[in-house]
C-alpha cells in the first residue's frame, strides 16, 4: 500500500517542482554567475565551505532588476541574452530592494545554524555595500523551514503569502522582508555586551586628571561621576546635533577645532573620552572619513609627548572598529571587549572548558581548550544575547549582576588576549574568581563516600555486647607473650650432626 502511495504523491507534486527547477535553471543569473552578481558592489554569490567540505551557499541580488522574474524562453535557445561585458559599479546599478535568489545549508550542517551564520554575512555585506539598498527580500522554499527560522532570527517579516504547495496544499509560499532601520537596531550593542560600565569606570578614574568628555549618544549625567562634584570636566555634548534635523549641515571643522583646543590648552596629560563612535560614524555617513576624524584626534594627543589618551566607545559590529585595530591607527592599542558571565558559565558546563584563572597562563595546554570555544562563541551575537535573554537562558532577570561584567583585554594587534572581572559594586577592575556569578565555575565539588557497612540487613547479629567485648580481650592469643623471658632456640643434636669444622664438605661424599 505504501508504495502506490509513494508513486501517487511523486504523480501529484512532480510537476510543481519540475515547474519551479526550470524556471531557476532559465534566470539570467545561472548564465553567468561571475558576471551577474558583480554588477553591484551590494550584490554577491558565497560559497560557505569548512574544512574543504561543502556547508552551503547565498546569492544575493541588488542590481538594478533585481525585482525581475525574467527567465529566458527556452533552455535551449541559441540567443540567449547575456550581460555584455560588467557593467560599471555605483548607486545607479543598485536598487532600493536587494534579493535573496538562492539560499542553502547541507542538511547536516542545519543543527549547527550554518543558515545563520551565512545570512548573517550576506546581509552585513548587501548593507554596506551600498546605501542605496533599503530593504532585503526573500522567498524560501515552504519545505525549508530551517530558511524561514534564520530569516526571523535575522529580523525579517512576512509580508506576502503566496499560493498553497504541497500534497495536500497545507503549507503557503511565503515572502519575507528586512529593512535596514531594523537591521541597524539588531545590530546595535545590547545589555548582554553592553561596554557601558567600563567606560563609566575610566571616566571615574580621570576626573581627578584633565578630562575631555565627547558626548554624542548619551547623556554626560550618566557618565560622570556624582561623588566628585568638585570635578568638573570638559564637556562637548553633541547629542543636540542630528543629522537630517537642522537645515545646516554638521560643522565637522568647527567639532575637530573644538577637542583640538581642548586638548592643547590642558597642562597635564589628557583623556579623550568618545562615547559612541557609531553615532559618529551616522553622521558621517562613512567608516572612512571617521577614521580620518578620529585620526586627526589622535595626532593632537600624540604632539604632547606625554601619556595623554584617546578612548573610544564602539559596538562589537562597528564598521569603523577593523580600521581602528590596524597598527597604522595605534601601535599601542589596546582594545577591551565586554562579555557576560553567563557565557563563561555555559562554556563551563556545556563544553567542560572553565575559563583560565589569573595565575595561570591563558595560553597554557590545558586552557587551549577554552580558547578555542570562547572565541567562535563570543562573537556570535544572537547567540550570546540567547544565552542572557532566551526563553532557555540561563542570564537575565534571574541571573547573574548586572554590575559584573567578563572583560577580554587585546594587547599587541590581538595577539595577546587575557580576561579580567568587572564589578561596578567592587570598585571596578578584579579577578574573574573574585564575580559571584562565577563562583559555581571555580568551587570544586567534594563528594564523600561512605564506607559500606558490611553488617547491615543481616539476619543475625553479628555485634557483641560490653562484656563480651571484656571477656574477648582477657584470652591470651597463642602468638603473644607477656614479654619477661629471653627469646632463646634450644637445640639438641643428633647423630647426622658430625660435622668437622676442617672438612665441611665431608658429608657430600664428593
Amino acid at each position: 500500500m505504501s508504495l502506490p502511495l509513494v508513486f501517487f504523491i511523486d504523480w501529484r507534486q512532480r510537476p510543481a517542482f519540475d515547474e519551479q527547477t526550470v524556471e531557476t535553471l532559465k534566470r539570467p543569473d545561472i548564465v553567468d554567475i561571475e558576471n551577474y552578481y558583480t554588477r553591484s558592489p551590494s550584490s554577491g554569490l558565497w560559497i560557505f565551505e569548512f574544512e574543504r567540505k561543502f556547508v552551503g551557499l547565498i546569492a544575493v541580488d541588488a542590481s538594478a532588476d533585481s525585482l525581475s522574474t525574467q527567465t529566458f524562453s527556452a533552455p535551449a535557445e541559441e540567443n540567449i541574452r547575456k550581460p555584455k561585458g560588467k557593467e560599471k559599479k555605483g548607486n545607479k546599478n543598485v536598487a532600493s530592494t536587494a534579493t535573496i535568489r538562492h539560499f542553502y545549508i547541507a542538511e547536516s550542517y542545519r543543527q549547527a545554524s550554518a543558515q545563520n551564520d551565512l545570512l548573517t554575512f550576506a546581509l552585513k555585506h548587501a548593507f554596506e555595500g551600498s546605501s542605496t539598498v533599503e530593504k532585503i527580500k526573500a522567498t524560501p522554499s515552504p519545505f525549508a523551514t530551517y530558511l524561514g527560522h534564520a530569516l526571523k532570527d535575522a529580523g525579517f517579516v512576512v509580508v506576502d503569502r503566496g499560493p498553497k504547495v504541497g500534497f495536500v496544499a497545507s503549507r503557503y509560499t511565503l515572502t519575507y522582508e528586512l529593512t535596514r532601520e531594523k537591521w541597524v537596531e539588531m545590530q546595535k550593542s545590547s545589555a548582554a555586551q553592553s561596554a557601558l560600565p567600563i567606560l563609566r569606570g575610566i571616566v571615574d578614574t580621570r576626573l581627578d586628571q584633565e578630562l575631555v568628555l565627547v558626548c554624542a549618544l548619551y547623556a554626560s549625567a550618566g557618565l560622570l561621576n556624582r561623588k566628585s562634584p568638585n570635578a568638573i570636566p570638559c564637556v562637548l555634548d553633541w547629542t543636540s546635533e542630528v543629522r537630517g534635523f537642522h537645515d545646516m549641515p554638521i560643522d565637522w571643522r568647527k567639532r575637530t577645532a573644538a577637542i583640538e583646543s581642548a586638548v592643547k590648552k590642558s597642562a597635564k596629560p589628557v583623556t579623550v573620552v568618545i562615547d559612541s563612535v557609531d553615532t559618529l560614524e551616522e553622521d558621517l555617513e562613512s567608516p572612512a572619513e571617521t577614521y580620518k576624524f578620529l585620526s586627526q584626534i589622535l595626532a593632537s594627543i600624540r604632539s604632547r609627548n606625554d601619556t595623554s589618551q584617546l578612548v573610544c566607545h564602539l559596538t562589537s559590529l562597528s564598521a569603523v572598529l577593523p580600521l581602528l585595530k590596524q597598527p597604522s591607527f595605534s601601535s599601542s592599542l589596546l582594545h577591551l571587549t565586554a562579555h557576560p558571565p553567563v557565557l563563561l558559565t555555559h562554556i563551563a558546563t556545556a563544553y567542560l572548558a572553565p575559563p583560565p584563572s589569573s595565575t595561570s597562563d591563558s595560553f597554557a595546554p590545558e586552557n587551549l581548550r577554552f580558547w578555542r570555544v570562547f572565541i567562535p562563541l563570543a562573537e556570535r551575537i544572537r547567540d550570546v544575547e540567547s544565552l542572557v535573554f532566551g526563553t532557555n537562558g540561563e542570564g537575565g532577570a534571574g541571573g547573574s549582576s548586572l554590575d559584573e561584567l567578563v572583560v577580554e583585554v587585546q594587547d599587541d594587534g590581538g595577539v595577546e588576549r587575557v580576561l579580567e572581572g568587572w564589578c561596578t559594586t567592587k570598585g571596578g577592575s578584579i579577578a574573574l574568581e573574585d564575580l559571584d556569578s562565577l563562583k559555581s565555575v571555580w568551587r570544586k565539588h567534594v563528594v564523600e563516600h561512605s564506607a559500606p557497612d558490611p553488617t547491615k540487613n543481616l539476619t543475625f547479629n553479628l555485634n557483641l555486647t560490653e562484656s563480651q567485648h571484656t571477656s574477648r580481650s582477657q584470652v591470651p592469643l597463642p602468638y603473644e607473650h607477656d614479654g619477661g623471658q629471653k627469646a632463646q632456640i634450644l637445640y639438641d643434636p643428633d647423630s647426622a650432626d658430625d660435622i668437622d669444622d676442617e672438612d665441611p664438605d665431608e658429608d657430600l661424599d664428593i
